[in-house]
């Protein structure tokens, strides 16, 4: 992830020592901040910022790198105030992705602008998603559910 970011300067990923890391443990240099989690009280400015670096990283990795971060917690992803950098942290837990499924989930995306239910769904049984043996309920759910985070 580290050579993905380095010309990014919303974003930090510290160097990882190998010679000092083995397959179940990841050592990487000091950085500095908070968790981005410890900044839900902070100013909206500042909670948007975080939040459209979040959004940019998330969308980088799913149509840019096709290489995305699976452990996801807060505690990975520190914000720092001084250089206003995001610092992401233990990237030993990523899922490569294929163009297929990261095109598929751009038709996801697109439909949602759109307001096409039927392409939600027919994107999401690419993506299995769905099974495609729903029921109009667990239809309608899911693609309320999905226009929710778009």
């Amino acid at each position: 992830m580290r050579q993905f970011l380095l010309s990014d300067p919303d974003f930090e990923v510290p160097r990882v020592f190998r010679d000092l890391s083995s397959k179940h443990v990841l050592t990487q240099e000091f950085v500095g901040g908070d968790p981005i989690d410890q900044f839900v009280d902070a100013p909206i400015e500042l909670r948007n910022a975080i939040g459209m670096k979040m959004l940019k990283l998330c969308l980088r990795e799913l149509f840019e790198f096709q290489c995305m971060q699976t452990d996801p917690n807060w505690s990975n992803f520190f914000y720092d105030t001084e250089t206003n950098k995001i610092k992401l942290l233990d990237f030993g837990a990523t899922l490569d992705l294929s163009k297929e499924f990261s095109d598929n989930y751009l038709q996801v995306i697109r439909a949602c602008a759109t307001n096409d239910r039927q392409a939600i769904i027919d994107a999401s049984i690419k993506m299995e998603f769905l099974s495609g043996y729903e029921s109009e309920i667990m239809l309608d759910a899911h693609c309320e559910a999905i226009k929710s985070c778009w």
